[in-house]
């Protein structure tokens, strides 16, 4: 049926159900089309972009009849923003569609029937609940502009005025600097031709300390206006802690670069899980979700059932959270993360709680657990929080090689998850239950939480 599609056809497509992607799925002449913007029970029109041996992908031009599911997005941005994907469904409707994707892919892809499948967390703060964004400074059509991306265009980049994920005082912030560029007569970057100045705005909020802090990358460390431009942002948003320049002379349009420079205020913001205090630098990885952070973190101690004698293994471990999290509840923690940076962190963050029953080691996952395969039996439990990737099957070798008595595998991909847990039960662990972690309300994106214990 893929021949009867054409790239640049216009078809009327009846939307069936929702994908782990975000975008909405439904059939043409028994051909799987995908496109952004529908709700299961919608006829929509659109116009296929891409055909495949298996499926098309189409752009969404005109809603032809409506689902009892939509209700009106909160933002004037939602046709054209990339971000809040599913703001057009109820979010009682998304945390049922995002069980459902953590259940299937166990099923699907991981083989697991028959366990628990928890109800899932849900978060307090549907609406403005991150504490990091990254504005992209472009051009649409031409013409400079700065806020986010235009849904599935890596070329271009909308004028943002609002924004429902963060608070107003990040996009006010952004609303600063791009007047400010404006007049000073501070040129936006252009990938294609590699000029211009200005390239990202990352904003970083202490959701519960009320802490703030800015990073303006450039292209160049010197530039006309510069100065000009700190001392108006300095000038110009209240209560700022940090503002840090960053220095990418790469192609590549990230946030990150080969220089960070100190402009005002402290070196780092500081963030709350709980009772403990975290120190978060410009580079460093923190839960996008302040408040449900907590949340999540008490469903890994569930998971974890931790006791005062037993020394649990953190692997992934970034900057300490979850180990520090644990600390308190057991005997030891060993953490270990790739980032020397992040280990840095991690053990200031732990001086900064007063845990003395924490060590953190910087290296490779892989590795260090064949250094620690002396050590069989030596952890009771542990924790794995890898990035979206997953696990590689020699990790997951060598991890049940150790022995433990459980492990608390996370993961914020249902799908690596449950080829995870598949691998798991190759090695001798079968998964006992999932609880599902809705951190990032209007996407797409579930966490999950699954205990493992011995076959």
């Amino acid at each position: 049926m893929a021949d009867k599609l054409r790239k640049g056809d216009i078809i009327q497509l009846p939307i069936d159900d929702l994908a782990l992607t975000g975008r909405s799925v439904g059939r043409h002449n028994d051909f799987v089309v995908m496109v952004d913007r529908g709700l299961p029970g919608e006829t929509v029109e659109c116009r296929i972009k891409l055909t495949k041996r298996r499926y098309a992908l189409a752009e969404f031009t005109r809603l032809i009849s409506a689902s009892p599911l939509r209700i009106e997005p909160r933002c004037r941005h939602f046709d054209e923003c990339g971000g809040c994907v599913w703001q057009n469904l109820d979010y009682t409707e998304q945390l049922r569609f995002k069980t459902s994707f953590v259940t299937e892919a166990l099923a699907r892809i991981g083989k697991v029937t028959g366990i628990a499948v928890d109800p899932p967390v849900a978060a307090p703060d549907p609406f403005f609940y991150r504490n990091k964004m990254e504005y992209s400074f472009g051009f649409r059509d031409g013409a400079p502009a700065a806020g986010m991306h235009v849904r599935g265009r890596f070329d271009a980049i909308f004028d943002m005025q609002e924004c429902f994920l963060q608070s107003e005082r990040g996009v006010a912030a952004l609303r600063l600097v791009r007047a400010t560029a404006q007049r000073l007569g501070i040129p936006n970057y252009d990938d294609r031709s590699g000029a211009g100045q200005l390239r990202v705005l990352v904003v970083r909020e202490g959701k519960l300390t009320g802490d703030f802090m800015l990073n303006v990358v450039t292209l160049d460390r010197d530039f006309a206006g510069r100065d000009e431009l700190f001392q108006a942002i300095i000038a110009g948003v209240p209560d700022l802690t940090a503002l840090f320049h960053t220095v990418n002379g790469r192609k590549a349009h990230v946030a990150i670069g080969e220089e960070l420079i100190p402009v005002f205020g402290q070196t780092y913001l500081t963030e709350m899980i709980g009772d403990l205090k975290f120190q978060v630098t410009p580079f460093s990885f923190f839960q996008t979700n302040s408040r449900q952070t907590r949340a999540l973190y008490d469903v890994i101690k569930d998971h974890a059932a931790p006791e005062p004698t037993q020394e649990i293994l953190d692997l992934f471990c970034g900057c300490g959270t979850i180990s520090l999290y644990l600390a308190r509840h057991v005997h030891h923690v060993f953490g270990i993360e790739i980032s020397a940076e992040s280990i840095a962190m991690a053990r200031r963050n732990a001086e900064l709680n007063n845990l003395v029953n924490v060590e953190f080691q910087s290296g490779d996952v892989r590795r260090l657990l064949v250094d620690l395969a002396a050590q069989p039996g030596r952890f009771h439990t542990i924790i794995t929080d890898p990035p979206r990737a997953g696990m590689e099957q020699k990790a997951i070798t060598r991890i049940a090689r150790l022995q433990p008595r459980r492990i608390v595998a996370v993961s914020c991909n249902p799908a690596t998850l449950a080829r995870d847990l598949e691998l798991f039960a190759d090695a001798g662990y079968r998964a006992l239950r999932v609880t599902p972690v809705d951190m990032f309300p209007q996407t797409a994106h579930i966490e999950a939480v699954a205990t493992l214990v011995p076959i």
